[in-house]
């Protein structure tokens, strides 16, 4: 079902911060460039590490869920990304099993994504996404 591995995505209070423990001391690559998200809530970016890809997330405005997660948690990882081919029967299928859906979005122009509640997953949010351009 969870067909490949996608990004682990960390919080951070400001990315350009973020740029200096991962690109310049860690030597990460640039991939992405700090982009707005399509709601306006949080700011982004993505790096290749070691072959992994990285997602900084930056909360933007007070009611950001990143300004939530930043006052409970500090910076720290937020979630962990997988591509499914169809997000419909990934939901139906996790949801079978008795895995908590939630924050489900179709709204993004780039992808349509669900998250499995971190009480299902040992404590790990984890994020599953349907890419709304096949690759």
């Amino acid at each position: 079902m969870l067909k490949r591995f996608d990004h682990v995505s960390i919080a951070v209070d400001n990315i350009e911060e973020g740029y200096n423990v991962f690109v310049k001391r860690l030597g990460a690559k640039i991939l992405r460039e700090k982009t707005l998200s399509y709601d306006g809530a949080f700011s982004w970016t993505e790096l290749m590490l070691g072959g992994v890809k990285i997602e900084l997330i930056q909360p933007e405005g007070e009611g950001s869920f990143v300004t939530k997660f930043l006052e409970d948690s500090g910076s720290k990882m937020h979630h962990v990304t997988f591509e499914v081919d169809s997000i419909e029967e990934a939901v139906k299928n996790l949801e079978s099993q008795g895995f908590r859906i939630v924050g489900r979005s179709d709204e993004d122009p780039e992808w349509k994504m669900a998250f499995i509640h971190p009480k299902s997953t040992y404590g790990v949010l984890i994020q599953i996404f349907e890419p709304k351009v096949k690759r």
